[in-house]
């Protein structure tokens, strides 16, 4: 997995010098591209027309059927539907497939160049790792817990300080479980949104989250470009 990360962040260095908001846009925007593409190359395009349309005509008899109360002739059409349907699955499977390899490739490097970071604790002891980097830390147990840095030029920092460790800034977040603390997360990428997100009520999201707001859009703007339903 390290040859593939590698791999990626020698290819996006432009981008990843840029910053991660930069960084992770691009490559959204990129993916969103690329599987706009391969829907267009490797989907039979007229056969899924006529899929569709077939699907659309037998979805109208069957409402026809079903209020007039012809069981025989609802199951017949309702078997055809499920024909179709197997043969609509067939079409999108290629390009299905290429989408799960893209996001296999780029997902998990994402998360892991902007992901969270979580240090459990044992003993009021943690150790922070990340690629090469190692750093112990101690934590006391009291009411506004101290994290100290074995590494006297990281110091002792707080819940909420930020930090830098190597390349990667973070802030803090104690975790506590049964009135214990159990873990610290050092936070990875966050970014402030220009609105609030309804469902989950918050204006701030981390990798993945941006990673679904850009590549929804972009993914529907590439189809509409390239003219692919």
């Amino acid at each position: 997995m390290q040859i593939l990360f590698n791999i990626i962040e020698t290819a996006c260095a432009p981008l990843i010098a840029m910053g991660p908001l930069y960084a992770i846009a691009g490559i959204s925007t990129f993916i969103s591209f690329i599987l706009s593409i391969s829907y267009k190359l490797l989907v039979n395009r007229s056969k899924m027309k006529y899929v569709r349309t077939e699907l659309k005509e037998l979805k109208t008899k069957m409402d026809a059927a079903k209020k007039k109360g012809k069981e025989k002739e609802l199951k017949s059409l309702f078997d055809k539907s499920l024909k179709l349907n197997n043969q609509q699955l067939m079409l999108n499977m290629k390009p299905l497939m290429a989408s799960m390899v893209l996001i296999t490739l780029f997902l998990p490097w994402l998360g892991h160049a902007y992901g969270d970071i979580t240090a459990p604790i044992e003993n009021n002891r943690g150790l922070y790792t990340y690629e090469k980097t190692q750093e112990n830390f101690t934590i006391a147990e009291n009411s506004n817990p101290v994290i100290t840095f074995e590494n006297n030029e990281l110091g002792k920092v707080k819940n909420g300080d930020e930090i830098k460790i190597g390349e990667r800034t973070h802030n803090i977040e104690i975790e506590e479980k049964d009135g214990k603390i159990n873990a610290v997360k050092f936070t990875g990428f966050r970014s402030d949104l220009p609105f609030t997100l309804p469902i989950f009520n918050k204006n701030t999201v981390g990798w993945l989250g941006l990673y679904i707001i850009i590549s929804m859009p972009t993914t529907f703007i590439f189809r509409k470009i390239l003219n692919v339903d």
